[in-house]
Parts: structure tokens; C-alpha cells; sequence
């Protein structure tokens, strides 16, 4: 027999103690010949037998018992399995198909009448042995387990619409966009979106929270920054103008436009019915020209008040006419023939030029001087007799008549010589110029208050720099008293500012300009603002 070689046939003998060596290689070439793959195979070729018919050994499909399925195979089928290719149609559980247009295979594992489950076969594949070494989690089983995608998202916490966003076509168009700092998306179409500049100061516009709160960011508050509606405004605004126009109404909240001149401008501005009536050259009601206005005129004639607002006619001649209409009252004069006596004051008149005739003298009761020439006047007042007294007195001559010539030519005459002052003699001192005053050199000229003013200011010094060595009045501000010899920081210094005050030019106790470097006070007393009495203007001098 093919595949079978003896074994031991000298240890195999009738009489002979067969051993278990020699028996088992026998066992082990019996079972060699019937190897699956290199044993017995029973093609009918010499050594292996013939070929096992089996429809004439087994009828109908193989039973169990026999190594066999008890149900057929579908080996040349062209479209997959369906429930109906049950246990009716022969199959059964183990059966095979083959699906050779779509080069699939399957098992059936449960043959039940209109209930059959077929299962597909999964090629090899070395990703699936990797897959196979696989220890799922426990999450992950919980995973597979899920019977659809829905569930699978719930496992995964990602229901949409609970947990994530469902799919979007305008999110799709979002999640391509590019942005960067200061951006906003706005939409371009349907679903679609693009990006726009979105400053603050927008960012401020759009978080407002309402409508009222947008038009205080944009400064428009009604009522404030612009108009509220109103209907006659919103008439206005739907009328065309022009030059020379204006509106008025026509009904409630309703507008129209007529014309309006330059001359109806001029009245429309005046601030009151006095200017317009200016404007209009319209007089006013007045009693007083009610009362002219009753009067009956005729030639030469005018209007005067006999009471309060109240008029009558009198007389005007021409030659009244040509007084009232002289410019001044030289000109009225002039008409009345009257000469400038007519100007002098009753008490005070003085006539020079021409003669007065047809009177006497005044007597000197009556406030004259009962003459008519100086010489009788000095006479007859005693003026006469009291000069030639007083002049032989100090001249020592006798004059019968002392005239006022004689007079002033003795006063020069007997007046001393005038002589300059000095420091030891009184005489006549010249006044010193404010320049004089201020240069300081000039010995013979007396200073008035203004001059000395003017020194001091010229001399007090107001600059912030003030080189080392100056010495001078100065201010001292601290509230730390600065004893003479001590020094203290310029800032404490200011310059002394002189002023003016009720009891004359003093130095004031505040202003002038801060120093720098360090000072001493040599004024030989303390310096405190805050003693009492206190002391602020002191000598310093700069030492650094």
C-alpha cells in the first residue's frame, strides 16, 4: 500500500515476544500512510486504492456521524447570502458559501427557516493578527459593544447637539477662515463667512447691551447729542429749499416753504417790536405826538408844551428862525449882535479895549475905589500910605508915590544871593533824576522817595544764579531757624522783592526767586519765619 512500509518483520514473528519498540514504529507507519497531506490518498494509482464513490457509499449529504455537516455547500453562487437560504433550501449550520463575483465567503451559523445567519469570512491579513495580540480596555469594549454610531457617540460623550456642534455648513465656512488680533467674521452668502477689521472702539459699540447704551458710545444720545423724532422735524426734513426761502405750517406737524427776502430777514432778526419798529420806520404810540398831531398849522409858526405831553402852536419869525438855527452859542450871540462881555460872569467882569461912558465912579462902599485912575485908587484905600511906610522902612528913602515897578525892582534888589546847599550850608538843592539815583555816584543832587526806590529795586537781585561771593538782601524760608554765622542750602534763599504797601516801600515776606549753593547769614541776627517777631529779609552772602 501506498505510504506504508513494514516495520520489525523479524521482531513480528508467530512464537516470537513482540516487543514495544518494534510495535510502536509499526503503529507509526500506519499512521504516516494515512497522513492527511503525504499519506494514503485513495486516487486509484497503484498503492493507494481506488476512489471513494460516494453515491453509491453515502446518499444525500454527509451526516454528522460520518465526518459530515448534514446540510450542503454553495460553492458557485454569485451574490451573497440572505435569510432566506435556510435550513428549507438544505442548509445548516457549517454550511459554505461562495460568492464568486464578489470573491467572498461565508458560513452559515443558524440555519432557522426565514431567520438564517450568515457569516462573512475575513480574509488573512497581517494587520489583523497585530490587531488580534490587541488587549482592549475596558473602554474600548465598552465601544465596540455599542450597537450604532449614536451610541458609540454617547459612550464618547460626544452627542451631537448635546456635546459637540452637529455638522454646519456655515461652521464648515468659519473653521477656514484666518484670523488674527482686531478680526470679526461677517457672511458673504449663504453659509459662507469672511473676515473684517473689528477695532475697540467697535468692540465698545457692540458689547453695548442695548440700543440706548450703542447711542452714548456713538455720542448721538436723543435728547442730548441729537433730535428724538418728531414729526414736524420729519416734514422739514422732506422739503426742498433754496436761497430766500423759509418754512412755515400748514397743518399740525406739517411744513412748507414760501420766500423770504433779504428786507423780511432784516425785520425776523430784531430782538424786540422796538427794533422792528426801527426797521419798519414805524413810530411807536406816543401821547405826546397824539397831542401834535391835533394841532392846526399855518405859516411862521411851531410847537411848544404847555404841559405833559401836550402841544400848542406860538409866533416863529424868520429872524426867530435864524437864532434857533445858529450851530452854537458864539453863533446866537453873533445874531443877537451881543459882544464877548455878554460871556463874564456877573461877579468877574472884565473890560479891556474901548471906553465906558455915562457913568460915575464907584464909591468904595459900594466896592470901588471912588476913582477913576490908579493913582487916586491907592489915595483914596489908604494902599498908598501903608508903601511909603513900608518902603522907607526897608529901603530908607522917601517916595511921594510907591508904583508897583518901584516895588518889584526893590524886592530883586534887597533879595539875598541864592547859593547851592552843601552837607554843613541850607541853599537851593537840585533833584536827582531816577537815573541819577540809580547809578549812585552823583554828590550834589538830593534823591526823592522814587529815586531811592528805584535803587533798591535796581540792587536786589533776582536771578537763580547768583555767583558765589554775592552778598545781599535775601529772603529766608524755613521753619528752622538760621542763626547769624550759619549757612543753609539755597533752596531756603529768595531773592528780597521790594513793594509798595500803605506804610511805603517795604520788602515783601513772600515771592522773589530760589537759589542754589550754600548761603550764610551775616545779618548779625537769627533768621526764623515762625519766631515772633519774625524775621525773614536778612544779609547773606554765598559761600558755594
Amino acid at each position: 500500500m501506498a505510504g506504508y512500509t513494514r516495520q520489525s518483520t523479524a521482531d513480528i514473528q508467530t512464537g516470537e515476544d513482540v516487543l514495544a519498540a518494534p510495535l510502536n514504529a509499526e503503529f507509526n507507519a500506519i499512521r504516516d500512510a494515512f497522513n492527511g497531506s503525504t499519506g494514503h490518498e485513495h486516487d486509484g494509482t497503484t498503492g493507494n486504492g481506488p476512489k471513494i464513490d460516494l453515491t453509491s457509499s453515502v446518499s444525500g449529504v454527509l451526516p454528522v456521524a460520518n465526518g459530515g455537516i448534514a446540510a450542503i455547500h454553495k460553492l458557485n453562487a454569485t451574490t451573497a447570502p440572505a435569510v432566506g437560504d435556510d435550513s428549507g433550501d438544505r442548509y445548516g449550520v457549517g454550511s459554505i458559501w461562495i460568492d464568486t463575483t464578489n470573491d467572498k465567503f461565508y458560513i452559515c451559523v443558524d440555519a432557522s427557516l426565514g431567520a438564517a445567519v450568515w457569516k462573512i469570512f475575513q480574509p488573512y491579513s497581517a494587520i489583523l493578527d497585530e490587531y488580534a495580540a490587541v488587549d482592549p480596555t475596558a473602554a474600548g469594549l465598552a465601544l465596540l459593544d455599542d450597537a450604532d454610531a449614536s451610541a458609540q457617540r454617547t459612550t464618547l460623550g460626544l452627542v451631537i447637539g448635546t456635546n459637540v456642534q452637529a455638522y454646519d455648513a456655515g461652521l464648515q465656512s468659519i473653521s477656514g477662515l484666518t484670523t488674527s488680533s482686531d478680526k470679526t467674521i461677517y457672511t458673504t452668502g449663504s453659509d459662507t463667512y469672511a473676515t473684517t477689521d473689528l477695532t475697540s472702539f467697535g468692540r465698545s459699540l457692540i458689547d453695548d447691551a442695548d440700543a440706548s447704551a450703542a447711542r452714548t458710545t456713538l455720542g448721538v444720545v436723543i435728547g442730548t447729542n441729537v433730535q428724538a423724532y418728531d414729526a414736524g422735524l420729519q416734514s422739514i426734513s422732506g422739503l426742498t429749499t433754496s436761497s430766500d426761502k423759509m418754512i412755515y405750517t400748514t397743518g399740525s406737524d406739517t411744513y412748507a416753504v414760501s420766500d423770504l427776502s433779504s428786507f423780511a430777514r432784516t425785520l425776523l432778526d430784531d430782538a424786540d417790536a422796538s427794533a422792528a419798529r426801527t426797521t419798519l420806520n414805524a413810530q411807536e404810540l406816543n401821547s405826546a405826538l397824539t397831542s401834535i398831531s391835533g394841532l392846526t398849522t399855518s405859516a411862521d409858526k411851531t410847537i411848544y408844551t404847555t404841559g405833559s405831553n401836550t402841544y400848542a402852536v406860538t409866533s416863529l419869525t424868520s429872524f426867530g428862525r435864524s437864532l434857533i438855527d445858529d450851530v452854537d452859542a458864539s453863533a446866537g450871540r453873533t445874531t443877537l449882535g451881543l459882544g464877548t462881555i455878554s460871556t463874564q460872569a456877573s461877579s468877574n467882569v472884565n473890560i479891556s479895549g474901548g471906553s465906558i461912558t455915562g457913568i460915575t465912579d464907584l464909591a468904595i462902599a459900594d466896592g470901588g475905589t471912588g476913582a477913576s485912575n490908579a493913582s487916586d485908587a491907592l489915595t483914596n484905600l489908604g494902599i498908598n500910605s501903608q508903601l511909603q511906610a513900608t518902603w522907607e522902612a526897608g529901603v530908607g528913602t522917601t517916595e511921594s508915590v510907591v508904583s508897583p515897578a518901584k516895588i518889584a525892582s526893590a524886592i530883586v534888589a534887597l533879595a539875598p544871593a541864592a547859593s547851592s546847599a552843601s552837607e554843613s550850608t541850607a541853599g537851593v538843592v537840585e533833584l536827582a533824576t531816577t537815573s541819577e539815583a540809580t547809578t549812585g555816584t552823583d554828590t550834589a543832587r538830593a534823591v526823592t522817595p522814587a529815586g531811592v526806590k528805584a535803587a533798591i529795586d535796581d540792587r536786589i537781585p533776582t536771578s537763580s544764579t547768583l555767583p558765589v561771593g554775592t552778598c545781599t538782601l535775601m529772603r529766608y524760608a524755613s521753619d528752622t531757624a538760621l542763626t547769624d554765622g550759619s549757612t543753609t542750602s539755597g533752596s531756603n534763599v529768595y531773592t528780597a522783592i521790594s513793594e509798595s504797601s500803605a506804610y511805603g516801600t517795604i520788602f515783601s515776606d513772600s515771592g522773589g526767586t530760589q537759589q542754589t549753593g550754600t548761603w550764610r547769614n551775616i545779618s548779625g541776627v537769627t533768621l526764623d519765619q515762625d519766631a515772633s517777631p519774625r524775621r525773614r529779609i536778612g544779609l547773606m552772602v554765598r559761600i558755594s
